[in-house]
C-alpha cells in the first residue's frame, strides 16, 4: 500500500511541476508582451501606461492578447512591486464607457 501512495505522490508532484512550468511560461509571455508594448509605444515610465489605447494595441497586433489577460494583470505580472489602478488605465476606462453605452442603448 505504501508503494501505491508513493506512486500517487510522485504523480501529484509531476502534475504540480507541470502546472508551475505552465504558469511560469505564461508569466514569461506576458512580460515579453509588456516589454514589446513599451518598446513600440516608447513607454518610459508608469504614467505612460495611462495613455495606452485599444487602437494602439490593435495596430501592434496585440489587442486580443491584452484583452485575454487584462492590462492590469499583465502589468502586475511584469512589475509585481508596482500598484496598478484600473481607473487610470485608459484601455480599461474605454471598455467601461463602451459597456455603459450598450446598456443605455
Amino acid at each position: 500500500m505504501k508503494e501505491k501512495e508513493s506512486e500517487e505522490e510522485i504523480k501529484e508532484k509531476e502534475v504540480e511541476k507541470k502546472e508551475e512550468e505552465k504558469e511560469k511560461e505564461k508569466e514569461e509571455m506576458i512580460t515579453a508582451a509588456v516589454l514589446f508594448i513599451e518598446q513600440e509605444l516608447a513607454i518610459k515610465e508608469k504614467a505612460d501606461w495611462h495613455r495606452v489605447t485599444a487602437d494602439q494595441l490593435t495596430k501592434l497586433g496585440i489587442a486580443k492578447f491584452v484583452q485575454r489577460f487584462g492590462l492590469k494583470y499583465m502589468l502586475t505580472v511584469a512589475y509585481p512591486s508596482e500598484q496598478w489602478d484600473e481607473d487610470y488605465l485608459t484601455l480599461n476606462t474605454l471598455k467601461r464607457k463602451d459597456k455603459r453605452k450598450e446598456i443605455h442603448s
